[in-house]
């Protein structure tokens, strides 16, 4: 009996944090995403323009080439200090590492194996979880892309949450899918 609790509280536990982390660099990875892609074409598309009315002479005005020169100026600046690309290289990466870790405890999860048995394989993860936020860099904390994922949960992620809500169907209940899957393995 105390097997099932432990087992269930930390398969809780377990389903609470693997969808709080995997959403939180989703969502961080999206972010940067729409932020890099956009400023790094302008900046090749401003660089091609001043490089090309560098070397003609005749391809721009003097004062467009002045302004599009200051623009590639700051858009650069932009670039460099937040880094957009390595951001999101970095929430992609972690995202990846928290859904291999979900993969892991949907098998645990699903499987027939005794209590024991999933207490075991369920702290595995967890103590890998532990890791994985200590070595977590400070590069990979930002306030923005924070508060973002909070919005996010409380609107559009109502209802996806828990890592296991990723595979049920919002209107079913989880023990019948659970009792389902089950069955089918």
């Amino acid at each position: 009996q105390s097997y099932i609790i432990m087992s269930n509280q930390l398969k809780e536990k377990l389903d609470t944090d693997l969808g709080f982390y995997y959403w939180k660099y989703y969502i961080a990875g999206a972010f940067w995403s729409n932020i890099a892609t956009p400023i790094n074409l302008c900046i090749t598309i401003l660089s091609a323009l001043v490089s090309a009315q560098a070397n003609t002479d005749s391809v721009l005005s003097t004062i467009v080439f002045k302004d599009l020169s200051i623009a590639l100026l700051l858009l650069s600046t932009l670039n460099t200090f937040l880094r957009p690309h390595i951001q999101m290289n970095e929430n992609v990466q972690l995202k990846q590492k928290y859904d291999a870790l979900g993969a892991e405890f949907e098998q645990i999860h699903f499987s027939n194996e005794a209590n024991a048995d999933k207490i075991s394989k369920y702290e595995e993860i967890a103590k890998q979880m532990n890791e994985l936020r200590k070595s977590d860099s400070v590069s990979s904390q930002n306030y923005l892309t924070d508060l973002i994922h909070i919005i996010c949960r409380q609107t559009c992620l109502k209802d996806k949450i828990l890592w296991l809500d990723l595979l049920y169907n919002k209107d079913e209940d989880k023990e019948t899918q659970t009792e389902m899957v089950n069955e089918s393995v």
